[in-house]
């Protein structure tokens, strides 16, 4: 008998414990592709995504972004440039993050920090539970597990708070 298969039948016996196993953590640009644009034809991000405002590529990216950042638009269904253009993006605002936190965002914060970065660098209150949700599934991506607040309806960074 092969040894996975005695491990499988003790496992099922509950001669021995077993609580999960677990996929490998996704780097950051992967998880926020497969959040932003993922879908059961693209399971990791579709370079040709348009969304309702106007985001463009796996990243979705906004016009107001592109305008800001200088971004050629006409170029983000390309999957290296739009995750050059990710990475500029994400490092002015990393940047932002640690010069007033004083220290690197977690996996939870780099997403807000791309989906609603106001509301992380001027009022974590305005974080909204849906928002949270998303953060969640990007950080348990990423391999980060968190605890939230159990209130509702915000969650204040104060909140936060890691395993």
């Amino acid at each position: 008998m092969k040894p996975f298969s005695i491990f499988l039948k003790l496992a099922l016996m509950g001669a021995i414990g077993v609580t999960a196993i677990s996929a490998p953590a996704m780097d950051r640009f992967t998880a926020l592709a497969q959040i932003e644009s993922a879908d059961k034809h693209h399971p990791f991000g579709n370079d040709f995504c348009v969304g309702p405002d106007g985001e463009l590529s796996r990243y979705q990216i906004s016009p107001a972004i592109v305008a800001e950042f200088h971004i050629d638009a006409a170029r983000l269904t390309d999957p290296v440039y739009a995750l050059k253009q990710a990475n500029r993006i994400m490092q002015a605002r990393c940047g932002a993050f640690e010069a007033r936190y004083q220290r690197p965002p977690t996996d939870f914060e780099f997403y807000i920090l791309w989906h609603r970065p106001a509301r992380l660098l001027a009022d974590s209150s305005l974080i909204t539970s849906a928002e949270a949700d998303r953060a969640q599934r990007f950080a348990n991506l990423c391999g980060e597990k968190w605890r939230i607040s159990s209130n509702t309806k915000r969650f204040p960074l104060a909140d936060l708070k890691g395993t």
